[in-house]
């Protein structure tokens, strides 16, 4: 057996793997953190640099899609891509029905959500990645009346 497998199959091996992800976790919200306070600083120009440095990270995007992928989560991966596109908060994904997707057998290019904090309806582009993930975890899924359902009950996590 690898080293490495038996090692972090270990009491102590899974132990080291909830410390250093929660000093990746940690590192992530204090950059977001300081990011962030750069709107303090009176210039426009600081804040812009952070958003181009958070706009250049798209290949972790892509690396995020290729483990959901590639662990057969098609059920997150259709949220993830779909809150990519949308920008919505996590408590509106939740509650988008199928109807606000789905047109007939095909899905929508333009879908309208009313935002549960300000009561506004936004509309936002579903991209042909959005409607793929979308159409295949619908294929496989026991259709409820809101898309993204709860995973409460079920045995396997993501984390």
């Amino acid at each position: 057996m690898n080293p490495l497998f038996r090692f972090c199959s270990s009491s102590i091996g899974r132990k080291w793997i909830v410390a250093l992800t929660g000093l990746v976790l940690f590192g992530f919200v204090i950059g977001h953190l300081i990011g962030n306070l750069q709107v303090f600083l009176g210039s426009p120009e600081p804040l812009n640099r952070y958003g181009a440095f958070l706009q250049g990270l798209g290949e972790l995007l892509w690396a995020i899609r290729f483990f959901l992928d590639h662990e057969g989560r098609v059920r997150d991966r259709a949220l993830f891509d779909l809150a990519i596109d949308s920008k919505l908060r996590g408590c509106d994904l939740v509650k988008i029905k199928i109807g606000d997707l789905v047109a007939g057998p095909e899905i929508r290019m333009r879908a309208i959500v009313v935002q549960q904090k300000t009561g506004r309806p936004v509309q936002f582009e579903l991209t042909n990645d959005v409607r793929a993930s979308l159409l295949a975890w619908l294929r496989g899924a026991a259709v409820q009346s809101t898309t993204m359902h709860s995973r409460a009950g079920l045995t396997r996590r993501t984390t």
